[in-house]
């Protein structure tokens, strides 16, 4: 492989690209449920971009704090492995986390609304103590899925200062189960504990119960998909289960990594299962179509 293209592959691997669209459906289905629609288009545009922005930032600065551990456990990484700078990724990390914040600025100038930039300038505050410490402690967990939330109700101050009550709790399902997956994830070195087994097992579990809860804050206006939204549930619920099994029965690192893999591409489902809730089957099946570039780039892209 010549120079430049070693060199694009080592940020493609630093920004996990793969991951973004995750953080992208969030901002859709935030969006959805607390509006009704995603207009007007172009502050949507923005408030995807900071998503993004922020997500990646939040990937580049985890590797850049983490470069001393990853030359013992991960050497392989683009950092300890001398493909790109240390000093540089920083930079372009610090950059992305500024990139995310005027994104959410400008939305907020469109919208007439503070909500939207204060929701990204209280998430970049989170991204940097995650990466600054927390994750390293019991809160690690709790601040990732803080993030999260965070991230959804990005999308969902598309509506203004009025965020509805249906996208808060979807929000704190998110919330939920990505503290779930967080702690599941945490065992992709070293050995699996049987408490962090089921704590994030009960953890993913109340994540499903919120999601079903918001179904009764829909307003008036969502539409009436009936039995078909709680089959719905009911199979991305299986899913996850199957995902989550899957990663605490392996006996290896790899197992548990292909798991949370898997929750991670959930997230993407979970959000079409919220916008098919509060926009009808169109909505649902674009955000799905997400699934596509994620599944495509995690082939040669490690999401985890």
């Amino acid at each position: 492989m010549s120079e430049p293209s070693s060199q694009f592959a080592a940020w493609r691997q630093l920004f996990r690209i793969a991951n973004v669209f995750t953080a992208v459906s969030n901002v859709l289905a935030g969006a959805m449920l607390s509006d009704g629609d995603w207009l007007p288009a172009a502050p949507l545009l923005l408030l995807i971009g900071s998503s993004a922005l922020l997500y990646t930032a939040g990937m580049v600065l985890n590797d850049v704090f983490d470069s001393d551990l990853d030359a013992e456990e991960r050497p392989e990484r683009p950092i300890p492995s001398g493909r790109i700078d240390r000093q540089l990724a920083a930079f372009v990390g610090w950059a992305l986390l500024a990139g995310g914040i005027l994104c959410s600025a400008w939305a907020s100038y469109e919208l007439g609304s503070i909500a939207a930039v204060t929701i990204a300038a209280s998430l970049a505050v989170t991204i940097v103590m995650y990466n600054g410490g927390l994750k390293a402690i019991w809160a690690g967990p709790l601040a990732m899925g803080w993030c999260r939330a965070l991230n959804v109700l990005l999308g969902a101050s598309l509506a203004g200062n009025e965020i509805s009550a249906a996208a808060w709790l979807f929000a704190g399902a998110i919330g939920v189960y990505t503290i779930g997956l967080t702690v599941l994830a945490r065992n992709e070195v070293g050995d699996t504990e049987r408490l962090q087994v089921r704590t994030s097992g009960l953890l993913l579990l109340a994540a499903f119960v919120l999601l079903f809860l918001v179904s009764f804050l829909r307003s008036p206006g969502d539409h009436d998909i009936g039995w078909y939204w709680i089959l719905a549930w009911g199979s991305v619920l299986e899913l996850a289960g199957i995902a989550y099994f899957a990663a605490v029965r392996s006996d290896t690192p790899q197992g548990v990594q292909l798991g949370v893999k898997r929750l991670i591409l959930l997230f993407i489902v979970i959000d079409a299962l919220i916008c098919l809730l509060a926009g009808g089957w169109a909505p649902a099946g674009i955000v799905l179509l997400l699934l596509v570039p994620t599944l495509l780039l995690s082939r040669t892209h490690a999401m985890t």
